[in-house]
């Protein structure tokens, strides 16, 4: 089973019941990694989670499904590809935060923390707790001076940069604290085994309490640990965690260099398929030369290789596409901006018509002699614009760029641009 990856694993266990038993943690957690990408991502999440036993340790299919996850397992709906970080589930942001409110947030400047604060920060230092943030916290103003001088003394003793000001005779005292975000309440998968955040928010409360007021001479550490007793957390050195944490650290070194090899075959695959289209490109331009009889106009087809450029350029409007080769003139390369994309589409008949147009052009523009005046330049949305010059070729070009466009299924406002360059061409005066 070892060789087979985390799909192919998932869907054999879903069918048989033998090799659902077969089926352990280490085959289930190197499937993942070997996957690469969001499997390892999510497996990072999973490996600090239960280095720190602050999640229910995953069965080995569950963690199957958490590397082949591709949507929000409560809606069904939200595109998730990995674990939510701190939580162990694969929840997408709407149900965490909007939706369902599945996590909530520890305000400390509310009840409980606000009746014993001391109390308080001792269970959230104690707590396995892996997902925390910091953030600057104001001090209530009701607090007393004591509750303050408590604050502060305890952020000079973990270090915690804080500051007071004064302004209009109120005094305000800030503090850089950890903003703690915790699962809302607990939740069991279909086979009723529970998953994700052992500590909640509603228990959050109850253990405050309990270490506020203590039973005998019980220490907050004690009440800590009978408080995670009575709610079914498992034990430190239970077999779930650590063969997950065993299994991580034998295979994700050869995961990640798995991961960049084929990153690598990647890149390469993209540079000969680059290559290959910058080859097509100059055999057209060789094809259409052949076609031109004159070599003065022949030369005008002299071109250079576009080093940077890529099959896909993705714009905020549309998605455009680069040519391999640009040409010395520029009202060639107006002429050929669809042809150079797509070469290999044009066929013999195609490529005598753009031959035929190069050589009336060319003859038109040796013709009237004034080529000053054809002035290019590209708007904001990478469309060409002309001047209104009154040269004939400006005009042709300009419409013949775009008709070209047209047949090679041109953007929408590429298209919208023409219509409207068109309608003020319109008022040319043709020479």
């Amino acid at each position: 089973m070892s060789f087979l990856n985390s799909r192919d694993l998932l869907n054999i266990i879903q069918v048989s019941k033998y090799m659902q038993q077969s089926l352990t943690i280490p085959i289930a957690v190197k499937a993942v990694l070997m996957k690469g990408w969001y499997g390892m991502t999510s497996m990072e999440d999973l490996y600090k989670l239960c280095q720190k036993r602050s999640i229910y340790p995953p069965d080995p299919e569950r963690i199957l499904r958490i590397g082949e996850a591709k949507r929000c397992e409560f809606c069904l709906e939200g595109r998730v590809k990995h674990v939510r970080k701190g939580y162990g589930v694969v929840a997408c942001w709407k149900c965490t935060n909007n939706k369902r409110r599945l996590s909530r947030r520890f305000y400390k400047d509310r009840a409980p923390y606000t009746f014993n604060p001391t109390a308080c920060q001792m269970v959230l230092d104690l707590l396995p707790i892996y997902y925390r943030c910091y953030d600057e916290r104001k001090l209530n103003t009701s607090y007393s001076e004591e509750v303050i001088k408590s604050e502060i003394d305890w952020a000079k003793r973990e270090n915690i940069p804080w500051r007071r000001t004064e302004r209009y005779g109120d005094t305000n005292t800030y503090i850089r604290d950890r903003i703690t975000y915790f699962w809302a309440k607990q939740i069991r998968d279909k086979r009723g085994n529970r998953i994700g955040a052992i500590v909640t928010y509603d228990w959050l409360i109850n253990l405050c309490e309990q270490v506020a007021h203590p039973f005998g001479s019980t220490s907050p550490h004690e009440c800590v640990d009978e408080f995670l007793e009575n709610i079914g957390n498992p034990p430190y050195d239970h077999p779930g965690y650590n063969e997950i944490i065993q299994a991580y650290e034998l295979n994700i070194n050869l995961a990640k260099e798995r991961f960049f090899q084929n990153k690598d075959q990647q890149a390469l695959g993209r540079d000969r398929y680059n290559m290959r289209r910058i080859k097509t490109a100059e055999k057209f331009i060789l094809r259409l030369k052949n076609e031109l009889d004159d070599p003065a106009i022949s030369y005008l087809l002299n071109y250079r290789v576009n080093e940077n450029f890529r099959w896909f350029r993705k714009n905020k409007i549309t998605t455009i596409s680069e040519r391999p080769i640009k040409m010395s003139k520029w009202w060639i390369e107006c002429l050929l901006n669809s042809a150079l994309k797509c070469p290999s589409k044009l066929n013999a008949l195609a490529i005598k018509q753009l031959a035929t147009e190069i050589k009336r052009k060319a003859n038109n523009t040796l013709s009237s002699g004034d080529n000053a005046s054809l002035i290019v330049s590209q708007n904001r949305n990478g469309v060409i614009e002309y001047d209104y010059s009154e040269n004939y070729l400006a005009i042709i070009c300009h419409k013949t760029s775009f008709r070209m466009h047209d047949s090679l299924s041109m953007s929408h406002q590429a298209r919208r641009m023409s219509h409207r360059n068109t309608r003020h061409n319109r008022n040319f005066r043709r020479v």
